[in-house]
C-alpha cells in the first residue's frame, strides 16, 4: 500500500503542477473538495473537513497547501473548529510565519477566550511562531497565562517558557521569575511542565529549588510519567550538590526523602522511568537502596520488548561491574537462548563474565554455559565467548581449569575461534610462563604445521616465541624459519611480530647459524617493504643490534625486558548509566555529566518553608443580642448599669472610642513585638470574656437600649488579666416589651 501510494502522489504532483498539492492527498480532486468545504461558511462542513486534514497530518502528509484556506478559520466562534485550526496551526506556525502573524490579534483574544482549551492553544500557536517581534507579545501571555485559573493553560504557559528562551535570550530574567512562581504550583499537571522549563532554562539557579524541594519530592509519585523523568533529572542534581556522598546508615533527612519517594516508581508501568529510579539509586543511595531496585530492573531484563531489555541489561552489566554480589542471584536470567538478537546475547556474555570474575561461586556455571556457546554457528557470539573464557582465567583460582577448555578450541576449525582462543592462552601463559611451557611448545608446534590461519592467532604466538624463546630453544628457530619462509605473503600486522622475533632471536647469547641467516633474510624483505611502518622498524631494529651506538649494549635488555600481565578490561564510565550517550560510547548531543557530591551538606534550613508571622489577637467587637427581659431583675440590672457606666463613656462615641483605643493598642503591641500572653493569662482572658457576656445576656432591660461589653487591657502591664467592661448606651429611652431586643458587644 505504501508503494501505491507514493506512486499515486507523483502521478498527483506531475498533473496538478504542484508538489505540495500532490503531497498531500492521493487524489487531487479530494484537495479541491477540501478546500471548498473551508470556504464555504457552513460550521459542519468545516469541521468535518479540518477532521480529514488533521488525519492526513497524523498519517505524516503535508497539509501545508492548505493553510492560506484554514487560517481564516482562526475566528470562527465555534470552539470545536477553533480547536482543530489550532491544532493545524501549530505544526505549521513556525513554517508560515508571515501568514501567521496576520492572525496575531486573534491569538491575543484567544487567550482572554472562556474556554481553557481555546486558551492553552492560543498560546500554544503564539510559541510556534519563531520571530523575534513577537517576543514581548509571548512574554505578556505567559505571564498572564502562568496566573491562570486552569492548570492546563499554567501548563501551557511552562511550556512556552523555553520557545521564548530560545527565541529573545533577553527575556530571561522574566522567564526565571515565572518559573519560580510555576516551581510552587500545587497542580501536578503544572509541576511537570515547570521542572521541564527549569530544566531547559536555568538549570544552574539552584535556590529556586531550595523552598520548593520537598514538595517536588512529595509530588513525585502524583506527576505524569514523563514529568517523573524530568523531576528525578532536577532532584539527582540538587542532592548531588547538596548533600554529601551516602555512607553506610548514614544519609541527611531531605537525600533518604528523595530515596524513599523513588522507591514506588520502581512499580510503574513505564519502563524510562523505572530505569531511572534505579540509575537515581545507584547514583545517590547506598548498597540497600541498590538492592531494592533489582527486581524491577530483573524484570524489564526479562521482558518482551527487545529495545527495553537492551537498555536494562545495559543497566545490569554496569551493576555487575560495581557489584556483582547483587546480581549474582538472578543468573539464570542471563541464559542466552538461540532465538534472541546477537546484541542482546553479547551483552548477557559480557554480564555472566563479570559474575564469574567478581562471584567466583558462579564460575563453574558461567563456564559451562559459555563454552557450549563456543560451539555453536554463529560465529560471532562464539568468538566472544571464547574471549569471555580468557577473560575468566585471569583469576588466579580460575586459571587452569578454564586453561584445559581453551586448548580444545585451538583445533576448531572456524579459524576465528581458534585464533581468539589462541590470544586468551597468551593472556593467560603471561601471569605464569614458567609453568605453561608445555603450552608454549603446543602452540610453537601448531604454527610450524601451518595450522593456525587467522593472523591475531600468528601474532600472538610469534610473540610468545619471542619473549618466551629460552623455554623453547629447539623449536623456537623452526617458527622463525617458517615465518620468514612466508614473509611476502603475510599482512602487516604478522611480518611486523616476525621482525621483532627476528630481532629477539638474534640477541640471544648463542646464536645457531640457521637463525641468523633468517635474521638477515627477513631485516633484507622488511628494508624492501611497502609499509613505511615496517621500513622504519627495521631500520630501528638493525642499528639498535648491529649498530655501533652506545645504546647497542642494551639491546638484549631493552627487547627481552619483561612485560606486564594484562589487566582486566573495566567498563567505561565516562558517561552516566542509562544515558544514549553511555549506550552508543560517544558523548551524544545536549549530554549532561552529573555533578561531583557535595563536601559539605547545606544547611536543613534552606529547604524550610518560612514560617507565617503571628500577630497579636485583634480586639474586635462582637455584637449580641440580649435574652428575654426578666421582670424580677428590671430594677436590678438598670441599677447595676447606671453605676458601671459612671466609670466609663457611654453612648456611640464612647463606643467608637473604645474600638480606635483598641486598634491603637494592637497595632502599638505588634510593632513592639511584645511576647504573647502566657496560658494562665490566656485562660483568665477566657473565662473573664465568657463571664461578662454572661453578665450582659442577664442585665439586658426589657424596655430597650444598647449594652456593649468591652474588654480592656492594661496597655503598661501585657501579662496582667484584662478587665471586663458593660458599656450601656443611655441616649436610648425605654420602650415596652415589644421593642427591639437589646444588642451587646464584645471586644477582646
Amino acid at each position: 500500500m505504501k508503494f501505491i501510494d507514493i506512486v499515486l502522489d507523483m502521478k498527483d504532483a506531475s498533473s496538478s503542477g504542484s508538489a505540495d498539492d500532490g503531497a498531500i492527498l492521493a487524489d487531487g480532486k479530494k484537495l479541491d473538495d477540501l478546500r471548498n468545504a473551508l470556504e464555504s461558511g457552513k460550521d459542519q462542513q468545516q469541521i468535518d473537513a479540518m477532521k480529514k486534514v488533521i488525519g492526513y497530518i497524523a498519517k505524516g502528509r503535508n497539509a501545508s497547501a492548505l493553510f492560506p484556506n484554514i487560517v481564516k478559520l482562526v475566528a470562527s466562534s465555534q470552539p470545536e473548529l477553533k480547536k482543530l485550526v489550532y491544532v493545524y496551526l501549530e505544526r505549521y506556525a513556525e513554517e508560515q510565519q508571515d501568514l501567521a502573524l496576520l492572525s496575531i490579534s486573534t491569538f491575543q483574544r484567544g487567550l482572554k477566550d472562556h474556554n481553557q482549551l481555546i486558551r492553552g492553544c492560543a498560546l500554544r500557536v503564539m510559541s510556534s511562531i519563531r520571530l523575534p517581534i513577537i517576543s514581548p507579545i509571548l512574554l505578556q501571555g505567559i505571564s498572564e497565562a502562568s496566573t491562570d485559573m486552569s492548570p492546563y493553560v499554567r501548563k501551557t504557559a511552562a511550556h512556552a517558557i523555553p520557545k521564548l528562551a530560545s527565541i529573545d535570550p533577553a527575556t530571561r530574567e522574566q522567564l526565571i521569575e515565572i518559573i519560580s512562581r510555576l516551581l510552587g504550583d500545587r497542580a501536578p499537571l503544572v509541576a511537570g511542565s515547570a521542572v521541564l522549563a527549569y530544566l531547559r532554562v536555568c538549570p544552574d539557579r539552584v535556590d529556586l529549588l531550595h523552598k520548593n524541594y520537598r514538595k517536588l519530592c512529595q509530588m513525585l509519585i502524583d506527576v505524569d510519567e514523563w514529568g517523573q523523568l524530568r523531576f528525578l533529572e532536577v532532584l539527582t542534581r540538587y542532592a548531588r550538590t547538596q548533600f554529601t556522598a551516602p555512607k553506610a546508615g548514614k544519609l541527611d533527612f531531605d537525600h533518604q526523602l528523595l530515596l524513599t519517594a523513588c522507591q514506588p516508581l520502581l512499580l510503574s508501568r513505564n519502563a524510562a522511568v523505572v530505569l531511572k529510579v534505579v540509575a537515581t539509586c545507584q547514583e545517590l543511595g547506598t548498597d540497600e537502596d541498590i538492592a531494592k531496585t533489582i527486581g524491577p530492573l530483573m524484570n524489564l531484563a526479562s521482558g518482551d520488548r527487545r529495545e527495553t531489555k537492551f537498555l536494562a541489561l545495559e543497566v545490569v552489566y554496569r551493576l555487575a561491574c560495581s557489584s556483582p554480589h547483587l546480581v549474582s542471584p538472578y543468573l539464570k536470567n542471563f541464559t542466552i537462548f538461540w532465538a534472541e538478537s546477537e546484541q542482546i546475547a553479547l551483552l548477557k556474555i559480557k554480564i555472566l563474565t563479570k559474575l564469574a570474575v567478581g562471584s567466583p561461586g558462579t564460575a563453574h556455571q558461567v563456564n559451562r554455559e559459555l563454552e557450549t556457546i563456543s560451539f555453536w554457528d554463529k560465529e560471532k557470539l562464539a568468538t566472544e565467548a571464547v574471549r569471555s573464557l580468557g577473560e575468566i582465567a585471569t583469576v588466579p583460582e580460575l586459571t587452569q581449569t578454564t586453561l584445559v577448555k581453551l586448548m580444545t578450541l585451538i583445533n576448531d576449525k572456524r579459524e576465528v575461534v581458534s585464533g581468539e582462543a589462541v590470544v586468551s592462552i597468551q593472556k593467560l601463559i603471561q601471569i605464569n610462563p614458567e609453568r605453561n611451557e608445555p603450552v608454549i611448545k603446543k602452540l610453537a608446534r601448531l604454527y610450524i604445521r601451518e595450522t593456525v590461519g587467522t593472523s591475531n592467532a600468528k601474532c600472538s604466538i610469534l610473540w610468545l616465541v619471542g619473549e618466551y624463546a629460552h623455554f623453547i630453544s629447539k623449536v623456537a628457530p623452526d617458527v622463525l624459519r617458517v615465518a620468514a619462509k612466508a614473509f611476502i605473503k603475510e599482512v602487516d600486522e604478522v611480518k611486523m611480530h616476525t621482525l621483532t622475533l627476528a630481532a629477539k632471536m638474534s640477541v640471544q647469547s648463542e646464536i645457531p647459524e640457521q637463525v641468523a641467516l633468517a635474521t638477515t633474510y627477513v631485516f633484507n624483505l622488511a628494508r624492501y617493504d611497502q609499509s613505511y611502518d615496517l621500513r622504519d622498524r627495521a631500520r630501528f631494529l638493525k642499528n639498535l643490534i648491529f649498530g655501533e651506538l652506545e645504546l647497542s649494549k642494551f639491546s638484549k635488555a631493552i627487547l627481552t625486558a619483561p612485560k606486564p600481565v594484562p589487566t582486566k578490561v573495566e567498563v567505561d564510565e565516562r558517561f552516566r548509566c542509562g544515558t544514549l550517550s553511555s549506550s552508543l560510547g560517544i558523548e551524544a548531543r545536549m549530554y549532561s555529566a552529573l555533578p561531583d557530591f557535595a563536601l559539605e551538606a547545606s544547611p536543613s534550613s534552606l529547604r524550610e518553608l518560612p514560617k507565617p508571622i503571628k500577630k497579636a489577637p485583634a480586639k474586635t467587637t462582637v455584637a449580641r443580642k440580649a435574652s428575654k427581659s426578666v421582670s424580677s431583675s428590671e430594677s436590678e440590672s438598670e441599677s447595676e448599669s447606671e453605676s458601671e457606666s459612671e466609670d466609663c463613656t457611654s453612648g456611640p462615641d464612647a463606643e467608637s472610642q473604645s474600638e480606635s483605643e483598641s486598634e491603637s493598642e494592637s497595632e502599638s503591641e505588634s510593632s513592639e513585638g511584645e511576647p504573647e500572653l502566657s496560658e494562665e493569662s490566656a485562660l483568665v482572658k477566657t473565662a473573664i470574656t465568657n463571664a461578662a457576656e454572661a453578665v450582659a445576656a442577664e442585665r439586658a432591660p426589657s424596655e430597650s437600649g444598647d449594652h456593649a461589653v468591652a474588654i480592656i487591657e492594661d496597655s503598661s502591664d501585657p501579662e496582667a488579666p484584662p478587665i471586663a467592661e458593660i458599656i450601656i448606651n443611655p441616649d436610648r429611652q425605654a420602650s415596652n416589651d415589644s421593642s427591639p431586643e437589646p444588642k451587646s458587644t464584645v471586644s477582646s
